[in-house]
């Protein structure tokens, strides 16, 4: 159940208790005497300043209110509107009657996603002054956290700061709210402090409330204490995978390079990594340490063998460079190959070319530079140099490289020398 749905529970099985009241005949003395003993025994809010409000209402008003909380519990919503606004527009229902009219019509908007509506509502009841100290403060928390919902939280933050004056609640769950509020409010070492208050009087706090508390560090950028409370949170979930990646994404933004690999790929080994997502991330962090291409290799071809990684552009590109800087040439050609066949245009076959050449496989190479013309380059005039050199250099046709030449000087740009000279030279 969520707390909103709590709170409304809860303020609607008071509303019943005080509705009962008033309809119960005048008890003895000594029966009021006991009764209110037990009932300060049990008070939700034993330290509350706000003094308990005199409630009272006539038979046939009574029956209206019981008549509405019973629409409320039903799920009657209409019928709940009817009544409310009966009470609501009769001056002599009394503030308490009117008081839950409000508190109920705050329900009905609502129910009908107007949340601004039932936050008016909502205030009016509070205003009212009327309500039973439970019913009170319930509302009060329910304000905030739709002040929060329409992210209005410098007024959460206020109605919070109101119930804590004066209901006296020292409730850890209460306490949470108002920390969201300092949170949502970038008021970051505010909402620390609060927080770590309650951790350190909760043995057995929610896991959420330490989640909070590392997004406030996360969003304070003070990564070493959110990690540490990262920590913690894994020493309780060691298979949370949200905060696996997240723990990871600050190893890597504090350069702890190592930690952040050996997280991630111990979540593999344990099974937790297994979507295509999860190989991209940990390639993609290898690709980008210094000497781990065979790493690299290795996790790209193992998600390709298990079918996790889907076959594409990127993924092959990387696999071609990594094999290529670890003096794997072949392989790289390889990956490079059946990187063209996915690419939206002609740079992986440029760069493709340009290595045939550099191995002196010139036919494969005049292959390769047609594929990236016919793909499109941003600067065409590149692409028809390297023809011109492939023709003039390494096939010795010097009519096709003259040819590739004056149709790279058709283009601008930096490859306009180089391709006078490419012409001079094939022209001799």
């Amino acid at each position: 159940m969520n707390q909103s749905r709590l709170l409304n529970s809860v303020f609607l099985a008071t509303a019943l208790l005080f509705a009962a009241a008033l309809a119960a005949p005048e008890p003895a003395m000594a029966q009021r005497s006991e009764r209110g003993k037990a009932e300060k025994e049990e008070a939700p809010y034993p330290n509350a300043t706000r003094k308990e409000p005199v409630i009272r209402a006539n038979s046939r008003i009574q029956k209206k209110v019981q008549d509405m909380f019973d629409a409320y519990g039903e799920d009657d919503m209409t019928k709940v509107e009817s009544i409310a606004q009966e009470l609501l527009g009769n001056a002599k229902a009394g503030d308490y009657p009117q008081a839950m009219a409000n508190r109920m019509m705050a329900e009905v908007s609502n129910e009908r996603d107007d949340l601004a509506t039932a936050i008016d509502y909502l205030n009016k009841a509070i205003a009212s002054e009327a309500m039973a100290n439970e019913q009170h403060f319930q509302s009060m928390l329910l304000l905030a956290q739709w002040y929060g919902f329409e992210e209005r939280e410098d007024e959460a933050l206020a109605v919070m700061e109101r119930f804590f004056d004066e209901s006296g609640s020292t409730n850890p769950e209460y306490r949470m709210i108002r920390a969201q509020s300092l949170y949502r409010l970038e008021r970051y070492d505010e909402a620390a402090a609060a927080i770590n208050e309650v951790l350190a009087e909760v043995a057995d706090a929610n896991p959420n409330w330490r989640k909070l508390l590392l997004a406030v560090y996360v969003e304070a950028e003070k990564l070493p204490e959110a990690i540490e409370v990262g920590k913690q949170l894994l020493a309780v979930d060691p298979n949370d995978k949200p905060l696996l990646v997240n723990m990871a994404s600050m190893y890597l933004d504090l350069d702890q390079t190592e930690q952040a690999v050996a997280l991630l790929e111990d979540a593999k080994a344990r099974g937790i990594f297994t979507a295509e997502e999860d190989y991209e991330r940990l390639y993609r962090v290898y690709y980008n340490m210094e000497g781990q291409e065979a790493k690299t290799i290795a996790i790209i071809n193992e998600g390709l063998d298990k079918g996790i990684l889907k076959p594409g552009h990127q993924v092959y590109n990387l696999l071609g460079q990594s094999y290529y800087f670890s003096d794997q040439i072949e392989p790289a050609i390889s990956a490079w190959t059946k990187a063209v066949e996915f690419a939206s245009d002609g740079r992986t076959a440029l760069n493709l070319a340009r290595v045939y050449y550099n191995e002196e496989r010139f036919p494969e190479a005049k292959t390769a530079i047609q594929k990236a013309l016919q793909q499109g380059l941003e600067n065409p005039g590149d692409g028809h140099v390297t023809l011109g050199n492939i023709e003039l250099y390494g096939l010795r046709n010097k009519a096709a490289a003259a040819a590739a030449y004056r149709e790279a000087l058709k283009h601008p740009g930096s490859h306009q020398e180089q391709a006078q000279k490419g012409l001079a030279a094939a022209s001799r």
